[in-house]
This record gives structure tokens, sequence and C-alpha cells, in this order.
């Protein structure tokens, strides 16, 4: 007999299989340190956490970076465009992020010739976004 199986069902057995925080990772064992902090979703506070290290001979950065959204409300996303004269030279997303939750440590090159580097986050409600002139986040 064939069993159709919702999505539903498939996240009740998968909650019930992982363990509470399975995949979530906490911002000290990375090293990140805030980077930028914005209103999220339902009133909450979204940290995306970030640190940089040299990539390409120099040439440019490896930023790794996380999203803590355990003050916030609903559920999340954040995006990173870098650009040089205009022109995007690196991009990143996070994905969803569940209110409560810190999603998994991801990295993106930038060039070090990247003269903005704006990040948003985005809820179901709205979207903030914060920019700066090149990669300001701290060493690793």
């Amino acid at each position: 007999m064939l069993r159709t199986v919702t999505a539903t069902t498939a996240l009740l057995v998968a909650s019930a299989v992982l363990p509470a925080g399975a995949g979530a990772t906490e911002p000290a064992e990375r090293r990140l340190r805030p980077y930028v902090s914005m209103g999220g979703g339902g009133g909450g506070e979204v940290t995306l956490l970030a640190c940089k290290e040299p990539a390409r001979a120099g040439r440019a950065w490896r930023l790794y970076l996380e999203v803590d959204n355990t003050e916030g409300a609903g559920a999340v996303g954040a995006r990173l465009v870098a650009r040089r004269d205009g022109v995007r030279v690196a991009t990143w997303t996070s994905g969803r992020v569940a209110a409560g939750r810190v999603s998994r440590t991801t990295s993106v090159r930038v060039p070090r010739s990247a003269d903005s580097v704006v990040v948003s986050v985005h809820t179901t409600t709205g979207s903030a976004g914060a920019g700066s002139p090149g990669v300001d986040a701290e060493r690793c």
C-alpha cells in the first residue's frame, strides 16, 4: 500500500528525530562578532554576525556570516550585496531563519576593492538595510 507523506508529516517526523537545536550553532564557537543589528519581524532584533579572513592571496576577504534570530518574533532572511563602481561583485543570501534560531555559518568571498557593502534583513512584513564602505567586519 502506498502512503502519502505531506510536508506537515515530514516536518513532524524530522522534529522527532533531530534533537532540539540540531543544525544551529552558537555564535561564540565561530568567533563571529556582531556586524549589523536591525529590527526583524514582529518587533524583535536580528543580528548578523560576521568576521573576515584574507583570501585569494590578499586580494579578497572571506567573510563568514550567521544570522542570529534568537530575539526575533518571526522568520527572517538576510542578504549581502557588495559592489565596486556600482557593479555587483559578490552576493550572499542566508535563506529562511526561523524565530528563536541561529543560521549555519556560511561564507562569501568579497574583493577588497569593493567600495560598498549593503546588508538587508527581510521579513514577511518588510525589510531593513544597512550599508558600509568596504568590508568593515573584524578579523576572525
